[in-house]
């Protein structure tokens, strides 16, 4: 094959060796015949010779656009097969909010010296959703009682008006009714611990019978056979300015450290018992002229959302169960369908959360 000339001159290719042949027949003289540098690339073109490369550059975009092409594609597939238009207002909020429930069992075998008698015993500690029509069918912890498994004993010992959280750390004569408040309550009957509840008895000027009823079964209760103790407690707190949370997590004047100091003791004295709380459901504010407004928008500090999202970081701290009933149950979009007014929930709205209550409370059977 001849050289290369110099680039500025047209360069010949060697094509092909053909050998002369004479006019006898016989083999000639060999010679090479050579093609100018544009007759080889049409030659080479027509007989299909070169293929051009890809660079490594050109692979790698390739090979992101097909993953593209084929996410967007499963994508549509996707959405086509598990298409659903949401027709009314309650079926969209289904799409749009999502359940904060939370569930968790005690391991019994780890409890030393603890006897399944055969019956569940729940002990329901609150205020107004499982106070109001205390003693009646349309009692949120009757309806309870009417859908749970036939094992099931449902103790009452909610009283309507009381708060979580403590306006002063200690009951003061002014302000009797922080010794019905959670924390005061379970030392009544985990500790012993009675005489707030006596010294606000006598404060008060007496109890209802209500406060009396539900005093008088923490009086008799046997806590070695209670195996779930139900703690609800509506929006009062947040309406009432209580502060969700301070620096000290077990500060009694607060949402999160009254409920975290009360778990503290249930657990520490009565290690076999489940914890399951429900969280406040929607609920309204009033202005100063006693109009609704979205409890989300007004106040200073923190929203009533704030106040479940708080409830639901205790129970993922203390490995205790949550109902969400701000989101799951009683959203704002269902508050006017089951709300007497801007916070107390009807016979209607108790079946749903009594429903979801004892989903909660048989989740493990």
């Amino acid at each position: 094959m001849k050289d290369k000339k110099n680039h500025n001159e047209q360069e010949e290719i060697l094509l092909e060796e053909e050998i002369e042949i004479d006019e006898n027949g016989a083999p000639g003289e060999v010679y090479e015949e050579v093609l100018t540098e544009e007759e080889a690339k049409a030659y080479e073109k027509k007989a299909g010779k070169k293929k051009k490369k890809l660079t490594l550059h050109q692979y790698l975009l390739i090979a992101i656009i097909s993953v593209f092409v084929l996410s967007v594609l499963t994508l549509f597939i996707w959405n086509l097969g598990s298409r659903y238009i949401a027709t009314t207002a309650e079926e969209q909020a289904e799409f749009d909010t999502e359940k904060m429930d939370y569930m968790v069992t005690v391991d019994l075998d780890e409890v030393e010296g603890y006897a399944d008698d055969g019956v569940r015993t729940v002990l329901c500690l609150g205020n107004a959703p499982f106070a109001d029509d205390y003693g009646t069918e349309d009692n949120l912890c009757s309806i309870i009682q009417d859908m749970a498994k036939e094992n099931t004993v449902i103790l009452n010992a909610s009283i309507a008006d009381s708060t979580m959280g403590v306006e002063n750390l200690i009951p003061t004569r002014e302000y009797p009714k922080d010794a019905l408040s959670l924390y005061y309550l379970t030392q009544y009957f985990a500790l012993g611990s009675k005489e707030a509840v006596e010294v606000a008895e006598i404060n008060m000027g007496g109890f209802s019978a209500d406060q009396k009823a539900a005093i008088k079964v923490l009086d008799n209760l046997d806590m070695t056979k209670v195996d779930v103790i139900a703690i609800f407690y509506d929006a009062t707190d947040y309406m009432e300015g209580r502060y969700a949370s301070m620096p000290n997590p077990e500060d009694l004047t607060t949402y999160v450290g009254a409920m975290s100091a009360s778990i503290n003791i249930i657990q520490e004295y009565y290690p076999w018992v489940r914890i399951i709380m429900m969280s406040p459901t929607y609920a309204y504010c009033l202005d100063e002229n006693g109009n609704y407004v979205d409890s989300d928008v007004i106040g200073e500090d923190v929203q009533l959302s704030a106040y479940v999202q708080y409830m639901q970081m205790v129970c993922y701290d203390k490995r205790v169960s949550l109902v969400d009933n701000f989101y799951g149950t009683i959203p704002a979009t269902k508050a006017d369908k089951y709300l007497i007014d801007n916070i107390h929930i009807n016979v209607a709205g108790r079946k749903l959360l009594a429903e979801r209550f004892v989903e909660a409370l048989e989740y493990f059977d």
